[in-house]
């Protein structure tokens, strides 16, 4: 039993950086947004690739004419954190003014209403605290310490979320 167990873990450590990506599709100018509940001052780095489908080719293809809107907005404040366009291919930064939803949205741009491309979006995201010590100590550990080390930091994380639900629902209250 405790070997399964050990062999489990062992998966899940040389697994999890691969198991963070999602993706989905859109239909011509569909706009897609995820709700983040953050804490404050929380980084959020945020990586996507957007594919179009080619009726000619029968494959997603990768367009150098695609643009991607990103969008970010602090809700129900309705601040606008971030608005911009990039290519195809992009990352974006942004870190959380105030504790709360975060409404992340991204959409292919279009000049046309009626524009029936299909799009797929490859995205993900890390969370990291910047109060942190700032030390990037992951070059001189081994492969298996920096794992453990991405597993602590993931555990930080969410232990920061949950004071941060607390904090909000004892505010409600």
């Amino acid at each position: 039993m405790i070997q399964r167990v050990g062999l489990l873990l062992c998966l899940l450590v040389i697994c999890a950086p691969w198991a963070n990506a999602l993706y989905f599709y859109l239909e011509g100018s569909e706009k897609k947004c995820f709700l983040e509940e953050l804490p404050k001052e929380t980084m959020v780095t945020g990586t996507y690739t957007a594919e179009q489908w080619s009726d000619t080719q029968h494959r997603w293809i990768t367009s150098p004419d695609l643009k991607i809107d990103f969008s970010v907005e602090e809700i129900p404040q309705g601040n606008i954190v971030v608005s911009r366009q990039g290519g195809a291919k992009g990352r974006f930064t942004f870190t959380s003014a105030e504790s709360g939803d975060h409404s992340i949205c991204l959409s292919p741009a279009s000049a046309s209403w009626f524009d029936s491309t299909r799009t797929k979006i490859t995205f993900d995201m890390d969370f990291d605290d910047p109060a942190g010590d700032g030390h990037d100590h992951t070059e001189t550990l081994s492969d298996l310490a920096k794992k453990v080390h991405e597993l602590n930091e993931r555990v930080q994380d969410i232990r920061r979320e949950q004071l941060s639900q607390r904090v909000s629902s004892a505010a409600r209250f």
